[in-house]
């Protein structure tokens, strides 16, 4: 998410307004921006309420292979601090 945060540690508002849905830009807004912290890769159980260990699996996989490609740039990998 650091691509839509400005320099100044605040969320970047027209980037947000512009990216997500009304309800989820005012959302997205409200929460606090902590440029300390790392940002790190959360999923969620799939249509039926059941989360997937292979599922989360390969999605960090595929996280990892697109971050290695653009040489290590973007959120930092779940587990990771």
């Amino acid at each position: 998410m650091n691509w839509l945060v400005q320099y100044w540690e605040l969320w970047d508002e027209q980037l947000v307004r512009q990216t997500f849905f009304q309800e989820e830009a005012e959302i997205t807004l409200a929460i606090p921006v902590h440029t300390e912290m790392n940002d790190c890769v959360v999923w969620h159980y799939d249509k039926n309420g059941i989360f997937l260990v292979n599922l989360a699996y390969k999605v960090q996989m595929e996280d990892n292979r697109r971050r290695s490609v653009r040489g290590g740039q973007g959120t930092s990998s779940a587990g990771s601090s």
